[in-house]
This record gives C-alpha cells, sequence and structure tokens, in this order.
C-alpha cells in the first residue's frame, strides 16, 4: 500500500515522497480509533482507513512470525476473526489537494 513518507529538505520544510511498507521503520504503524458511532477507522501517518467485519473462518489458522536471518518460525496464535480494512478516499483525496 503506497504510503507518504515525509522527509525534511535542505530548506528545513518537509517534502513528502511517496513509499512502500518495507520502508517505513519498524514497530509503531498507527492508530486504531473508535468513534462513538461506532464505526472504527484506522489511522496510517496522515491517511485514514475503514475497518468492518470481514468473513467468518472456515477452518482453522494461525498467525506465523517466521525470522529468515536465523531461519525460525514462531506461532503467534488461532486466528478467530478477520477485518476488511480499506482506504477511506475522502481522506486520500483531501491529502492530495495539500500537495
Amino acid at each position: 500500500m503506497p504510503m507518504i513518507k515525509q522527509l525534511p529538505n535542505t530548506a528545513g520544510k518537509l517534502s513528502q515522497n511517496a513509499c512502500s511498507l518495507d520502508e517505513l521503520p519498524a514497530g509503531f504503524m498507527g492508530k486504531i480509533l473508535f468513534y462513538r458511532s461506532g464505526a472504527v477507522k484506522l489511522k496510517l501517518d496522515d491517511n485514514l482507513c475503514d475497518v468492518s467485519v470481514g468473513l467468518d473462518c472456515a477452518f482453522a489458522q494461525d498467525v506465523v512470525a517466521v525470522n529468515i536471518e536465523e531461519r525460525h518460525c514462531c506461532t503467534l496464535g488461532e486466528l478467530n476473526k478477520r477485518v476488511l480494512i480499506t482506504p477511506n478516499m475522502g481522506s486520500m483525496l483531501d491529502g492530495m489537494a495539500n500537495l
């Protein structure tokens, strides 16, 4: 998913360049926002995404972390629920208008 990365330029102002998820730093990715109306949104940088209930799991699935460098695999747990995350087009278009 393309993101916009803000980089300081020589004039001290922030310039914006497109980047991929692989280029973002590890750790904190975003926030889940819960509204009183019941709506749930995911905020990644300045982009809002809509979060809704996904399909039920039809068969057993596990979440696994794989460390390629050390050739190690670790099971994190069973996957019981799914969510559907879609970009909020209004938020994305507002962000592009500021460019």
